[in-house]
């Protein structure tokens, strides 16, 4: 039909992972990233290259604020009654 059969056992830990499975997931998690940065980047009113830019570091508390990846650092009470303030 589509050689579906021939890619079936790609990602079976009982397999080496071949050339050509490891390029076609790759390409999916490049995919994938570049969906997340454009949605980080439109909700958070920032540019694409920002986001990426990045690098998928972590950033707790203030320093995620200064980063532009969060609005405020308040204890989940306060988030939750903000949160249904602004709804």
């Amino acid at each position: 039909m589509f050689g579906a059969i021939d890619r079936k056992a790609d990602f079976a830990e009982t397999h080496p992972l071949s050339a050509a499975a490891r390029k076609r997931a790759q390409a999916d998690v490049d995919v994938l990233g570049a969906m997340f940065d454009a949605l980080v980047a439109r909700n958070r009113r920032m540019s694409s290259s920002r986001v990426r830019g990045y690098q998928a570091s972590t950033f707790l508390g203030a320093r995620g604020v200064r980063a532009g990846l969060a609005d405020a650092v308040m204890a989940p009470n306060q988030a939750f009654q903000a949160l249904l303030q602004s709804l």
